[in-house]
């Protein structure tokens, strides 16, 4: 086996965008890049081998949260956390990863991280209800991920004003409100497969946008977006099918 591919493949499937997105999909892109089977299997026997120790389990039952050496980074992924433990600690950390749990909720004290630049909260069962108003206090943060969640809506969001990129695939979203013309740095917007009934025309008003991904099982023609929609269609930005690793 190719140690360099693997240990390659090994900082790829690290990569907080990475994680968010489907396993067969990673497979399938790292198999793009010449890596055997028993190579991603190999890939991914490391990550999780390095995932649980930094993930010891306290006698409370609650994974304590360790940062990875020498980084501002916290990942907590797979750890089969269904609350998060106390973060008076770790007030300076940048990334904080816990996709693949069974989060309801983010506790209050969410916002004394006012370091926080990426958040990965994908694949757990998070609700509107589960994030407080001091989560939208988190005014730093650059990249949101919240995709494959139980969401329903949009509300509040546009007091993240700095995010750049906005990951809600796979929600329960119907609606995309107007208020979302005050993320003026968003550059990519994510909302594939959620029941999206009402577009607002202002979104053609987020001059930083890059990409807008939006319902790709449901093929939207450009003659079905609203009007003040089509120059941002004309931009490209609005794409029909899923994201693909090669974006990440």
């Amino acid at each position: 086996m190719n140690d360099k591919l693997i240990q390659q493949a090994v900082s790829f499937l690290k990569h907080p965008q990475v994680q968010s997105s489907d396993k067969e999909k990673q497979i399938m892109f790292l198999k793009k890049k010449g890596l055997s089977d028993e190579e991603v299997a190999e890939a991914y026997k490391r990550l999780e081998s390095k995932e649980e120790a930094l993930a010891p389990v306290s006698k409370t039952g609650i994974v304590p949260f360790r940062p990875l050496p020498n980084t501002f980074t916290i990942n907590q992924s797979y750890a089969n956390l269904t609350q998060l433990p106390s973060l008076a600690s770790f007030t300076s950390i940048k990334v904080l990863i816990i996709s693949h749990n069974q989060l309801t909720a983010f506790p209050k004290e969410i916002s004394t991280l006012v370091s926080l630049k990426v958040l990965n909260a994908g694949y757990n069962e998070i609700t509107n209800e589960g994030l407080p108003a001091e989560f939208f206090e988190l005014i730093n943060l650059k990249q949101l991920h919240l995709n494959n969640n139980k969401l329903s809506s949009l509300d509040r969001f546009e007091s993240l004003y700095n995010l750049q990129l906005l990951n809600l695939g796979h929600n329960s979203i119907s609606d995309l409100p107007d208020k979302l013309i005050l993320l003026q740095k968003l550059q990519y917007l994510y909302l594939h497969s959620n029941p999206i009934s009402r577009i607002s025309p202002k979104l053609s008003l987020l001059s930083s946008l890059r990409q807008l991904v939006i319902l790709p099982q449901v093929l939207l023609n450009a003659d079905k977006l609203p009007k003040e929609l089509k120059e941002v269609e004309k931009r490209g930005l609005v794409a029909l099918k899923d994201i693909k690793l090669d974006l990440l």
